[in-house]
């Protein structure tokens, strides 16, 4: 399995279409996602940032804009870790962290999303509930077969299909 670095570097080379602006904020999105997950691994013993990474470079495979890869990072952040949703906005802006809170799973440790800004699935727009349960759908087909990202771009471009 690569690793970090090596799929990290394999998700800049894909994101060549983006302007070094929004190339810098693909960077930020990544490092407080690694930070946020670094206590957390996956049942293979591997980093968990792998799974948000294999998702963004999927997005980009798609070449999809700068708030959809970012949500693809940051997907679990809200869901997973100590980050509020006020502080992914503070960071991100309110787009991202839309699309990022569309796709979290409200449970318990979430409950902060319910009391601060948080808009409701009804709330987003059309395209933005499109994003967000494309994030899903990568997110998901990536925990539950443990795709290689160069495999999952085939699976879920017939899903797309």
């Amino acid at each position: 399995m690569p690793t970090v670095e090596q799929t990290y570097a394999e998700l800049q080379a894909l994101l060549y279409y983006l302007t070094p602006a929004e190339q810098a904020s693909v960077q930020r999105a990544f490092e407080l996602a690694r930070e946020a997950h670094r206590p957390q691994t996956r049942k293979s013993g591997d980093p968990y940032i792998t799974h948000p990474l294999i998702v963004a470079k999927t997005l980009a495979q798609f070449k999809m804009d700068l708030p959809t890869i970012c949500a693809g990072l940051l997907h679990d952040v809200i869901e997973d870790t100590p980050i509020t949703y006020a502080e992914l906005e503070k960071e991100f802006g309110p787009e991202i962290t839309r699309l990022v809170a569309g796709v979290t799973k409200l449970g318990e440790n979430v409950e902060e999303l319910r009391t601060l800004q948080y808009i409701p699935e009804r709330e987003l727009t059309y395209e933005q509930k499109n994003v967000a349960s494309l994030v899903n759908l990568f997110a998901r087909d990536n925990h539950q077969t443990r795709r290689p990202a160069t495999q999952l771009k085939y699976v879920t471009m017939g899903a797309l299909a």
